[in-house]
């Protein structure tokens, strides 16, 4: 089941969208699927494996925020194994320091990260050479995307939390959470979800 979030109309996990001045509390930010689309793949939490993998698919940055920047990800949580926050950074290419980030820049980790139309592939120029992968054994996990030229508060352009529960099958949630803000950064993630046996 692929889960798309795109800005917290409708409720069915009991959990409203954050206001965006609310975004730098880590962890605060609880928004629920607008839409489901069935896939091949369906999500259980009946008898399933002990350990969630969550795999980074993809970031599209539709409209950032600043001309320069470094992007990072942040995933944190309680179920997390270990149980601290990982952070991955996503842009730009080796060293440190920032570089110019235009608008409708994808970065595509995995298969299932598939750069949609109208984004511009840059996947080649990010850190990523493999997937950002973690694991989890129970949820909510908040997912936490960071712009940076300077430290700021509103430096967090997304942050969102997905339940992390035991499952039999994939699950795939796709978060964009301002795509109906025009003044501000839009910005767009895909995770996935998959059982495991144990940690790794």
């Amino acid at each position: 089941m692929t889960k798309v979030f795109p800005n917290g109309h409708g409720d069915p996990l009991g959990m409203n969208p954050m206001k965006s001045l609310l975004r730098v509390v880590a962890g605060a930010a609880l928004v629920a699927p607008l839409v489901a689309t069935p896939s091949t793949a369906s999500a259980s939490t009946a008898e399933g494996a002990p350990y969630i993998r969550i795999t980074l698919d993809e970031i599209v940055a539709w409209r950032t925020q600043e001309s320069t920047d470094e992007i990072f990800v942040k995933i944190s949580g309680p179920g997390l194994v270990p149980p601290l926050p990982v952070s991955y950074r996503v842009w730009p290419q080796g060293g440190t320091g920032i570089m110019p980030m235009d608008s409708r820049m994808c970065f595509r980790f995995t298969p299932a990260g598939t750069c949609p139309p109208g984004s511009t592939d840059v996947t080649s120029r990010s850190t990523a050479a493999d997937a950002p992968v973690f694991s989890a054994s129970g949820g909510p996990i908040t997912i936490n995307v960071r712009e940076e030229d300077s430290l700021a508060s509103d430096d967090d352009v997304l942050l969102e939390s997905f339940p992390a529960a035991s499952l039999t099958n994939s699950v795939s949630y796709l978060f964009r959470p301002d795509v109906f803000n025009q003044s501000g950064p839009d910005y767009q993630v895909r995770v996935t979800l998959s059982p495991s046996s144990t940690p790794f």
